[in-house]
């Protein structure tokens, strides 16, 4: 009986293999490997987002102190715009005042040179001509103190004349008046009685006088050219 009995059937699973399409096949146990993949891709995709916001910010950010920096160059460059034009009326202004004042003196000066000369023309007497000393002095100080000022507050162009000015009368009053005004004109001069060397002299000083006035008259005019550059500039 149990000859007889023939081979086992295989099973059905065996006697059909699964085919590569079937739902059982190898690719369905790949399934497994497919979700780290999917994890991966969101991964990605968040940095990606991520990445996009944070550059963004920063654009924003970059862009606000950009902004903000444009308009504090602004603001400055008008803020010194505006001091650099007050300053400049301010300069211009203490320069006209001290141009003006210097102008005025300088003529004060060459009045007063005028009359000691007229008078020495005159052959009027020394004592005619000695109340003429204490103005003279007065208006040398004046000139002297405008020219210090016109140097200080000036541009380097009035400075140079102003400079000028002052050297040559400096001079004058050095070399030569102040030598004639002792010797004639001063308490107790030693030529008091000495007339013949007084009249000569006198007309000597008058010459003298006349070359003083046109040199001062040739610097007047740089004078007034660099003062109106200096008013012009600073408009």
């Amino acid at each position: 009986m149990n000859a007889d009995t023939g081979p086992m059937p295989e099973s059905e699973d065996a006697a059909h293999p699964p085919r590569e399409g079937d739902p059982g096949s190898a690719a369905s146990d790949r399934q497994p490997d497919a979700e780290p993949t999917r994890q991966g891709a969101l991964e990605v995709a968040g940095r990606s987002g991520r990445y996009t916001l944070f550059a963004a910010l920063v654009a924003a950010v970059i862009s606000s102190v950009v902004a903000a920096g444009s308009a504090v160059y602004v603001n400055i460059a008008q803020s010194d715009r505006t001091v650099r034009i007050e300053t400049d009326k301010a300069v211009r202004s203490d320069r006209q005042k001290v141009y003006v004042d210097c102008a005025t003196t300088l003529f004060a000066l060459f009045e007063q040179l005028g009359r000691i000369q007229g008078k020495l023309i005159a052959r009027t007497s020394r004592e005619e001509v000695k109340p003429e000393l204490p103005e003279y002095s007065r208006v040398g100080i004046r000139v002297l103190g405008q020219l210090e000022l016109a140097m200080m507050v000036g541009s380097p162009a009035m400075a140079d004349v102003a400079g000028r000015l002052a050297e040559r009368y400096i001079r004058f009053n050095q070399d030569e008046w102040v030598t004639f005004a002792r010797k004639y004109l001063s308490f107790g001069a030693p030529n008091e009685s000495d007339i013949a060397e007084w009249e000569h002299d006198s007309a000597a000083m008058v010459k003298t006088i006349n070359d003083f006035v046109a040199d001062l008259d040739h610097i007047n005019v740089e004078f007034i050219k660099a003062g109106r550059d200096d008013l012009s500039a600073n408009r």
